[in-house]
């Protein structure tokens, strides 16, 4: 899988089969082989949907704890 965002990485694993295995069996690997930045991949492997909410937050340029007129709060349910 090319470098891509936090969000489309768990897109992914969420409907492919062979994704979430690769992550069951070595989470650090699957995750660098997603080719996410640092934090993303910290985030991960925390396991704590805080971190990981802000984590996409960040990549989308939006601050955590910040929310503007308009924005829309993402719920991500995250089953390790």
């Amino acid at each position: 899988m090319p470098a891509g965002s936090l969000s489309t990485y768990l897109a992914h694993v969420a409907v492919s089969s062979r994704a979430q295995n690769a992550f069951i069996d070595d989470p650090a690997k699957a995750i660098q082989h997603a080719g996410l930045n640092e934090a993303s991949r910290a985030a991960v492997l925390s396991k704590d949907p805080g971190a990981i909410r802000d984590a996409i937050l960040a990549e989308k340029g939006i601050q955590p704890g910040v929310a503007a007129a308009g924005d829309i709060e993402v719920v991500i349910v995250v089953v390790i």
